[in-house]
């Protein structure tokens, strides 16, 4: 676990009792649509807090609210990770809200493994990354990392891919 995921829990386990939220939302935390996932949250359900979220790097619905009450109870961290230029190992970060919410119950069950796909790109993967444009995957990820080492000929490609599934502009484009 990165420093800035643990502080993340760290600050979301001071605010809440684990016990009373999933006693609340027993059917949201032990639904059978997580199936493996299902089994991580049973063997956890002794702890006292929460020891982390599982993440695909998909976007995320937020609720105004949860802005509002993160940033009334912990205005002094988040100012000082808003701060910085960049961000740094001891820095809140956006997850932060999305584990308040989701300790909260502020979600619906869903198999996280079906709601789309995440993409390192790389020279071995961009054929299966392009894939994805086409078989109505929901959503998607791509990323460039520090390991990619042909940037242009990846990037080029997966900018081709687009404009061949992404042609023509939409309505409110034009």
């Amino acid at each position: 676990m990165r420093s800035s995921e643990f502080l993340n829990v760290s600050v979301l386990n001071t605010h809440i009792n684990k016990k009373t939220i999933i006693k609340e939302n027993r059917r949201k935390y032990y639904s059978l649509r997580y199936k493996k996932g299902l089994l991580k949250n049973f063997m956890n359900r002794r702890a006292s807090y929460f020891e982390g979220f599982y993440g695909k790097h998909l976007p995320q619905p937020f609720l105004k609210s949860t802005f509002t009450e993160i940033w009334q109870a912990e205005e002094e961290l988040l100012k000082k990770s808003s701060s910085k230029r960049f961000r740094e190992p001891l820095c809140l970060t956006q997850y932060l809200f999305r584990y308040w919410q989701l300790a909260h119950g502020n979600f619906n069950p869903k198999n996280p493994e079906g709601r789309g796909v995440y993409f390192n790109l790389s020279s071995s993967n961009i054929n299966e990354a392009i894939k994805t444009l086409s078989n109505g995957t929901a959503q998607a990820c791509f990323n460039d990392t520090e390991k990619l080492h042909d940037f242009e000929k990846v990037t080029t490609t997966l900018r081709n891919a687009f404009e061949m599934r992404l042609g023509h502009k939409s309505s409110f484009e034009i």
